[in-house]
């Protein structure tokens, strides 16, 4: 990529490799949901992202926060329904796990990937697995239409 000098910045290109290393492992975790059939879409997953390291707590934190008014959030960057950091999932024949070394500042640190199917429904604006009930918006759908209601 060809940009002016002046707009590169080290610390920012580390950081967004470490993110593009943590996507990859999910990648390869939602292809091995796949082929066991837990899934059939990355949308009807959930991915439980554990570490050693709070460096890339942090940076995870930092960068998807709504604080600057961006939407965008840490399971749209994954493709998956819902994302958690450091949320201890109990392992079942439903899940499976990628674990990878991820280099972060200097240090290499253990990243795991843990994919399980979404528990919640199928919003039918989004697709994400993430609303309460059958045929009804997820809550982010529903602060878009107000009510809740696609038919109103």
């Amino acid at each position: 990529l060809n940009c002016p000098v002046e707009w590169y910045q080290p610390v920012l290109a580390t950081e967004f490799q470490t993110l593009k290393d943590i996507r990859d492992i999910s990648l390869k975790s939602l292809d091995i949901a796949r082929s066991k059939n837990i899934i059939r879409s990355s949308l009807e997953a959930v991915a439980d992202i554990e570490t050693n390291s709070e460096g890339i707590c942090d940076l995870i934190q930092s960068v998807f926060t709504t604080d600057c008014g961006s939407n965008y959030t840490f399971s749209d960057f994954l493709i998956v329904s819902e994302a958690s950091v450091n949320n201890r999932s109990p392992m079942n024949e439903e899940c499976t796990a990628e674990t990878r070394e991820v280099e972060y500042k200097g240090q290499v640190c253990d990243v795991t990937i843990v994919v399980r199917p979404a528990v919640k429904f199928k919003c039918p604006r989004c697709w994400k697995y993430t609303s309460e009930n059958v045929e009804e918006l997820c809550g982010r759908c529903r602060t878009v239409f107000g009510n809740g209601n696609l038919n109103s």
